[in-house]
């Protein structure tokens, strides 16, 4: 699947002016009917302004940042799940900071979002935002930073903010994480995931036997992922 071909470059120009080029697929859809939108966040290595480097490349690094993209798109999953996919670009730097300052990237997001929801037939109660490595960390960032905005986040191998783990209590959250990928430790995910059930919350979290980064992919692999994810709504 020729990935480039499939999603239509825009950019988007925030309140402050920050640039966030983007990627867009729109569904065929034979009704009027409202379906969900799918923020994907690519890994490390796809930061940039070109709008191509996150999406494409033949490395294993760029599979893995695209890998997200490629599972919500593929023709039979949209026979059962048609969605709106956006794929934005991070500016260099990545996601997020480690502080809680927002990236300009992530506030683009945040501004973006609501105006797809007017342009296009999206259900605002069906929003979800996956990523893998670099991308469960805007993904982790996301969902509690503006978690009234979205229905459902799926990190895998990224860290989140322990200290606002309470934000998502009441949410629904997938996390993955290899136990001895050496990249990313398997304690940042286990950290959030204790914080947010320590402070009520009840998210699902696959944790699988590896020893590589790449491993993490395998949760895009769950047969239950997809059918999970749209049945998740707003609370």
């Amino acid at each position: 699947m020729n990935i480039d071909t499939y999603f239509v470059p825009e950019m988007y120009e925030s309140t402050g002016g920050h640039l966030l080029p983007y990627r867009l697929y729109s569904p065929c859809l034979e009704s009027d009917e409202c379906v969900p939108l799918v923020l994907h966040m690519h890994g490390h290595g796809g930061e940039g302004s070109d709008n191509v480097n996150h999406i494409t490349g033949d490395s294993e690094k760029a599979t893995a940042r695209i890998r997200g993209n490629l599972i919500c798109i593929h023709p039979e999953n949209q026979k059962r799940f048609p969605c709106y996919v956006i794929a934005p670009q991070a500016a260099e730097g990545g996601w997020v900071t480690f502080t809680t300052e927002p990236t300009d990237s992530i506030l683009a997001i945040l501004e973006l979002i609501p105006c797809l929801q007017q342009r296009f037939p999206i259900d605002p109660e069906r929003c979800y935002v996956l990523g893998h490595s670099m991308g469960a960390h805007g993904a982790w960032d996301l969902i509690t930073r503006a978690p009234d905005l979205f229905a459902a986040a799926v990190p895998i191998g990224g860290w989140g903010l322990t200290e606002w783990a309470y934000r998502v209590v009441g949410k629904s959250i997938w996390a993955f994480h290899v136990d001895r990928g050496p990249l990313m430790k398997v304690k940042y995910t286990r950290n959030m995931i204790a914080s947010i059930r320590k402070a009520g919350g009840d998210p699902k979290y696959t944790e699988y036997e590896g020893s590589t980064h790449g491993e993490n992919l395998r949760a895009y692999k769950e047969p239950e992922l997809l059918p999970w994810l749209f049945s998740q709504r707003r609370k």
